[in-house]
């Protein structure tokens, strides 16, 4: 999952930066990295602008798709979801610059 924090809501005390949630269990294969580079990529930021937290908490990554490096379907399934996150934020980001500015939003 993806979100925008903007340290109101958050209470973890999030800086502003794009936090990336990840329910990928950690096992030296770079997922942190490289969901961190495809956030970035999608938004023209620097990657040091994306946090990542990784592991299972009840609150918001209740789920994963994969265990273990047997298999890994990270690739598959993780960067595919992160990728669709940034395409729904991106939106729903148009959307909002669109009605502050009066303007259509095309992106």
């Amino acid at each position: 999952m993806l979100f925008a924090k903007d340290g109101k809501n958050s209470g973890d005390g999030s800086t502003g930066d794009l936090q990336l949630y990840m329910a990928a269990g950690a096992s030296g294969q770079s997922h942190e990295t490289i969901g961190s580079l495809v956030v970035a990529e999608e938004f023209g930021l620097s990657p040091d602008w994306v946090q990542v937290q990784v592991g299972f908490d009840t609150e918001r990554n209740t789920h994963t798709s994969h265990s273990g490096t047997y298999a890994s379907q990270f690739a598959v399934t993780s960067l595919g979801a992160i990728h669709g996150a940034c395409e729904l934020l991106r939106a729903d980001l148009y959307r909002l610059a669109a009605h502050a500015l009066k303007t259509s939003a095309q992106g």
